[in-house]
């Protein structure tokens, strides 16, 4: 059964919020999955909230939202990425937002390109503000540590995003993905966010140097052009030197270089791991039977520790 965000219980929790100063909160009793819906575009949108345990409401935590690929679902993306059990560890609550758009199995974002959800004139941009205030009002949020992430379609979305809002988010990441070329020529954001990469340079569904994706005559720019940009946009003066990280698992057939741009404006890094070899996956959540028509996963690296590794290192640079 559903529980909604705004029931008796979170209601009270605001008022406690709004009247108390913070050292003064009683804590509350959480549970580990809220299944919740908004009004959006005379729509009803949903989203699942990930709680650790350590959360009680008594003290500001970071909020990471993830936005699922094209054909997911708040649900299924939990254990595609495997977020949660990060999110227990390190004490951020997850926002797991769903699409709109109708696929095959799941959901589509408008992310700028031709998707189900952009053909429906589904607004994704407004539901992620409406989204924020209403987490923001109903849970203590820390404002200046609130970060995005997002795979394959949902990455896509994560960097129109970038595009569209600013001062929001404190840092981004974009897996399985590039940037709409449309988007793109008309991205001109004044933030400087740390954008952080993963990408394999065998995706199979996402061209690494660009193009058109599989069902989507929208054309795409190639990773390292959008690197680029972003290493330009944040104003970013040294060049690092590449790093071949550790083959942890030589089974995998896959292996990870980073390459990193740093010493930017408000210090938003720039950070892009190229998996060699590497498909349309999620390092670190390996599985077998996608592998046959995504490629391979690289288990050298647990993407959802690389991303809150990074997010970590960021607040709000206003």
């Amino acid at each position: 059964m559903k529980l909604i965000v705004k029931s008796l219980l979170y209601i009270a929790l605001l008022s406690s919020c709004n009247n108390k100063d913070e050292n003064s909160i009683e804590p509350q009793e959480f549970p580990p999955t809220i299944n919740a819906t908004l009004i959006h575009q005379d729509n009803i949108r949903e989203y699942i909230l990930h709680i650790p345990p350590t959360y009680d409401g008594t003290a500001q935590v970071p909020l990471v939202i993830v936005l699922h690929g094209g054909g997911g679902t708040a649900e299924s993306v939990q254990g595609f990425t495997q977020m949660n059990p990060v999110s227990d560890s390190n004490g951020f609550i997850v926002a797991y937002p769903q699409g709109f758009g109708p696929t095959q199995n799941g959901f589509s974002w408008a992310d700028g390109r031709e998707t189900s959800a952009t053909n429906m004139g589904i607004d994704d941009i407004g539901f992620i503000d409406k989204l924020l205030v209403e987490l923001e009002e109903n849970y203590a949020i820390d404002s200046h540590k609130i970060y995005i992430c997002g795979f394959s379609n949902g990455g896509f979305m994560t960097q129109k995003i970038a595009c569209e809002t600013e001062n929001k988010f404190a840092a981004m990441a974009s897996l399985g993905s590039t940037i709409g070329s449309e988007t793109l020529s008309q991205c001109n954001t004044s933030q400087k966010i740390p954008m952080a990469f993963i990408f394999g340079d065998l995706d199979p569904f996402v061209p690494y140097e660009g193009g058109t994706v599989a069902n989507n005559p929208s054309p795409i720019e190639g990773i390292e052009t959008l690197v680029d940009f972003w290493k330009t946009n944040n104003v970013c003066q040294t060049t690092n030197e590449p790093l071949d990280l550790p083959d942890l698992d030589m089974t995998d057939n896959a292996t990870v270089t980073l390459f990193e741009y740093s010493d930017c404006a408000c210090n938003a890094d720039v950070l892009f791991y190229k998996v060699n070899n590497g498909g349309h996956t999620w390092p670190g959540v390996e599985n077998v039977d996608y592998e046959t028509i995504a490629w391979e996963t690289n288990e050298d690296i647990n993407a959802s520790e690389v991303l809150w590794n990074f997010f970590d290192g960021y607040a709000l640079c206003l």
